[in-house]
């Protein structure tokens, strides 16, 4: 064994000598000597003292640290860097390194049938190396300083996915601004001063009668371009609808970009627990029992032609039944969205806008793709202008735990009695999430936790719904609150005056936040209420929705009433 990780490393010595020649014009070839050199030293660290061996006999001293591996001489080791001219590159790729480690430790189901090639595909879904650490300039004195000590834990692993648009949706953003509908049109302004597209940025302010008054403009590109980003949509009418329907059915479920910095706040701790290892300082394997977190669900359910998405572990949570107009091919058996890959859905395709970049093959359904272990369904993704291919995998049913997929569902749809309904229009949606849900999310941000902030009121009227929250427990009553009248085409339907409904925060503001961005193609949308739970319905091109949203108490605990465990 020892003779064969010798040949493997000088394999890779020469392969990274190659390699940094080029490194700074052949991105993919310094990400697949990453993480070659990482699959190396998986195999090499499970032979003891192999790798002090390995760094003795080239000279290397190794630094003690703490919990995590220590990567800095393994980089030294492979591609023979100089630490006193290239100190930040070692730190770089070291920590790059560390991220791929955490990522293949935290996540170790997904790197099972092909390692490699999955761990190089996670580099690029993550924006490059780049992207899981920051490039800076430092000294020998500092990097052995880094190494002995260690990071703060913020600046390893997984980085949050804040960044700005690609340059190719902002381009598409572009073309579609300038062929774009007005909204409303000023009369004349001419000290606005517009860019070589016509575009110019405004600050407007409204006044008591509702009107908007312009008090500054500006052309500066840098302006110009955020407000492209922040201010409109790309149309996904010519997204294949297999993709589309897949992204569309997690939207009310996904936490949108304005909420992405509070991310952690949003996913509770289960009651399942599992054992995780770790090791100590010395190396020696330490085992410890953590709670498996909460995570959404997307089940695809060929008996009944329908998308099931629910969060797992829990026995109540928002449920959203999607059935599509035709029959989704190719699915013989219950399959389940692998949760990698609803987690980049989420944070590329709807959060930064992907989606309408990328082609999907077959149309509409998926295509059997097993292994000798798993039976699994997949689309096949493909972003022509990057290059950049992506599977997306569906799991059976029969090869996922049951005890982490089984997940909530209404028990009985048809057999629900509502006492009121709401038939709202989406632009009266639209101005309700302007009037109501963003000033209320702007105000209290993503603390979600915090007892005040764990749930939401909905007071029904007959001309007006009201959107109550901040929670005084002492007055028995919640503290703030927006009001927007039903305008033209949005109606109540109900047998008393005034109604009530109480829901988790995280539940309420997910849905709403969703609802004036979707394609919806029916006239209304309906939501409708009693004291278990909102339903709230509409209809696109692909397929009828149902979203339920369970009832709470101020506390935010929901009411299970209504709701199954589902699975298995």
């Amino acid at each position: 064994m020892n003779q064969t990780l010798d040949d493997q490393l000088a394999a890779l010595k020469q392969a990274a000598q190659a390699q940094t020649a080029t490194y700074r014009s052949s991105r993919d070839q310094l990400h697949q000597a990453i993480v070659d050199a990482y699959l190396w030293w998986r195999a090499a660290d499970g032979q003891k003292g192999y790798l002090d061996a390995a760094y003795k006999a080239a000279s290397l001293k190794t630094r003690k640290r703490g919990n995590s591996p220590n990567f800095y001489p393994l980089v030294r080791l492979v591609w023979d860097i100089d630490i006193k001219k290239q100190a930040a590159t070692v730190s770089n790729w070291a920590r790059s390194l560390l991220a791929l480690h955490e990522e293949h430790t935290n996540r170790p189901h997904l790197y099972t049938a092909n390692a490699r090639a999955d761990l190089i595909n996670f580099i690029k879904d993550e924006g490059g190396l780049g992207a899981l650490r920051g490039d800076q300039n430092m000294t020998p004195e500092q990097l052995e300083a880094e190494e002995r000590d260690g990071l703060a834990e913020e600046r390893r692993g997984r980085p949050q996915a804040t960044a700005p648009a690609a340059e190719s949706v902002l381009s598409k953003k572009l073309v579609s601004a300038i062929a774009a509908p007005a909204q409303a049109t000023i009369a004349s302004l001419p000290t606005a001063h517009a860019d070589a597209n016509n575009l110019v940025v405004m600050l407007g302010r409204r006044n008591a009668n509702g009107q908007v008054e312009v008090i500054g403009t500006n052309s500066d590109a840098a302006l110009v371009n955020a407000a492209l980003d922040a201010c409109t949509q790309l149309s996904r009418s010519a997204v294949t609808p297999s993709l589309r329907l897949i992204a569309e059915a997690l939207e009310p479920h996904a936490l949108p970009a304005r909420l992405e910095k509070y991310r952690k706040r949003f996913f509770d701790d289960s009651e399942v627990e599992r054992e995780v290892t770790t090791k100590d300082e010395n190396g020696n394997d330490v085992k410890k029992t953590e709670n498996v977190k909460q995570a959404t669900r997307l089940r695809y359910r060929p008996a009944t032609n329908d998308f099931l998405v629910s969060k797992a572990l829990t026995e109540a949570s928002l449920v959203t039944y999607v059935r599509p107009h035709k029959q989704f091919e190719g699915v013989d058996a219950e399959a389940i969205l692998r949760g990698e890959d609803r987690s980049w859905i989420e944070r590329e395709l709807l959060n930064q806008e992907k989606l309408s970049l990328y082609t999907a093959e077959p149309d509409f359904g998926l295509k059997p793709e097993p292994t000798k272990t798993l039976t699994r369904f997949a689309l096949q993704l493909n972003d022509a202008a990057t290059k950049h291919e992506r599977k997306l995998y569906f799991y059976s049913k029969g090869s996922v735990p049951k005890e982490t997929n089984t997940h909530p569902a209404v028990a009985d749809p048809a057999a629900l009695v509502f006492d009121w309904r709401i038939d709202a229009t989406v632009q009266w949606l639209r101005e309700f999430d302007a009037l109501c849900a963003t000033p209320y999310v702007d105000k209290i941000r993503g603390f979600f936790d915090k007892a005040q902030f764990q749930s939401l009121l909905l007071n029904i009227s007959a001309t007006e719904l009201e959107l109550a929250y901040w929670w005084d427990a002492k007055e028995k009553g919640y503290a703030e609150s927006y009001k927007l009248p039903y305008t033209a085409g949005t109606a109540l339907t109900a047998q008393a005056a005034d109604y009530s409904f109480t829901a988790n925060a995280r539940d309420l503001a997910l849905v709403f936040a969703t609802l004036p961005s979707l394609p919806i193609t029916s006239q209304h949308v309906s939501i409708q209420g009693n004291a278990n739970v909102l339903r709230v319905s509409y209809t696109t091109d692909l397929a009828e929705y149902e979203t339920y949203i369970p009832a709470a108490d101020t506390a935010g605990k929901r009411d299970v009433t209504v709701f199954t465990p589902y699975g298995g």
